[in-house]
């Protein structure tokens, strides 16, 4: 809209500059806009499990004066601009490769960029100026949010970061190589080779695009689309499930909503587009968050069943069929699949694992009795092995931020 109507975008101007130089009343009103705004962002973000642990505002990066000591660290690398960048400021990155980038309008208000790379140092504790926090909110888990503020007590310590992933959109490529640039530039090398952008495309419906700075899918909201997945999921449940009673339809539902959207979300390589599809999301039987949840259930019931796998001598060479052997050595790779994960930050690898492994124990189940299986040791040999396929089944899941539940 802003883009659209130029009295608009020049009040908008207005207001940014009245922001960074500190003018109090409009500051104390966009913070109370903002927040307002990030209390509902966090009301959706819990409803899929997710919490924070830190919330920091760029107008306290700017209170602070971090802002300022990042500009004023880049100051051998800056130079104000000329003909249409009359009166800018600059940040030399041609000796990198890159095209140099405004870091102050000439109205000299900053952009967002160089918030972004104060906020980058602060993360790696290279800034002498520092953030106060104070409590937010207290999680159901009793762990805590805390949110930076003016006249917060509480420091932070970024003593012993390591790493810092920032997970931003794709269309945030260049802004980002920027950020990890300005550490190069500054001599921290270590602290630029370890600047992660890990960077996403959106998600739409078939029949809907996605907008970020909406956060609907055009025409539904985020928590529309998880109030549909809820109705859906209560559907397949109930149908799966018919000789159970309302609350546990219902809380099954909350739990199965949850693992469909999350997977869905997970299982596509983040530089790919998203389109998701219900009929795929909430497929109990292969490729979906509710299939490896249902994998794991149906282990837990048969666990239930044999009342627990007895401690004894467990002759792990009867497991000889084909169906056993592949379930094994899936399970085997389990530590490198997370250690893969982790390093090279492509979440889906995860996510196709887990996909793979609940169908692997699907057919295992399918052709091979474990209840019934004769002769004792046999029976025992499968049920240890069904208990190792329930304990990676339930890792894999917690490890994408899945419920794993053990009834369905």
């Amino acid at each position: 809209m802003a883009e659209e109507d130029g009295r608009l975008r020049k009040e908008v101007d207005r207001v940014l500059a009245g922001l960074e130089r500190g003018d109090r009343k409009l500051s104390a009103l966009a913070r109370r806009v903002a927040e307002r705004c990030v209390r509902e962002n966090l009301k959706t973000a819990s409803k899929l499990g997710i919490y924070y642990d830190i919330l920091v505002w760029e107008s306290d990066l700017v209170r602070e004066g971090i802002v300022d000591e990042a500009l004023e660290m880049l100051r051998p690398h800056l130079y104000t601009g000329t003909g249409e960048k009359e009166g800018a400021t600059l940040l030399r990155l041609s000796p990198l490769g890159l095209e140099d980038k405004i870091l102050v309008r000439s109205d000299g208000t900053t952009v967002y960029t160089a918030r972004d790379i104060a906020y980058q140092l602060w993360k790696f504790g290279k800034t002498k100026r520092d953030l106060r926090f104070k409590l937010h909110s207290a999680r159901p888990d009793g762990k805590k949010t805390y949110t930076s503020s003016p006249d917060g007590k509480i420091r932070i310590s970024r003593r012993n970061v390591e790493k810092v992933i920032n997970v931003v959109g794709a269309e945030q490529r260049y802004p980002q190589q920027v950020v990890s640039s300005a550490l190069k530039l500054l001599g921290y090398e270590r602290e630029y080779r370890n600047s992660y952008h890990l960077a996403y495309e959106h998600v739409r419906l078939p029949e809907a695009r996605f907008s970020g700075r909406k956060g609907t899918w055009v025409g539904f909201s985020v928590d529309e689309v998880l109030e549909e997945a809820y109705e859906r999921a209560y559907r397949v449940v109930k149908e799966h499930a018919p000789s159970e009673d309302e609350r546990f339809w219902r809380r099954t539902a909350k739990l199965v909503a949850i693992g469909a959207v999350r997977y869905t979300l997970l299982a596509t390589s983040s530089e790919k587009g998203i389109v998701f599809k219900w009929e795929e999301a909430l497929n109990l039987r292969k490729n979906s968050g509710p299939a490896i949840q249902y994998s794991h259930a149906r282990a837990c019931s048969i666990l239930r069943k044999a009342r627990g796998v007895r401690k004894s001598v467990r002759r792990a060479d009867l497991l000889n069929s084909k169906e056993e052997e592949r379930l094994i050595k899936l399970l085997a790779k389990f530590p490198t699949v997370t250690k893969t994960v982790g390093e090279t930050l492509q979440v889906h690898l995860l996510a196709s694992y887990a996909s793979e492994l609940a169908q692997a124990f699907n057919v295992f189940y399918e052709a091979c009795p474990v209840l019934g299986a004769k002769p004792n040791e046999l029976r025992e040999a499968r049920l240890a092995l069904v208990d190792c396929a329930r304990i990676v089944l339930r890792n894999s899941l917690n490890l994408m931020g899945i419920p794993a539940p053990e009834r369905m």
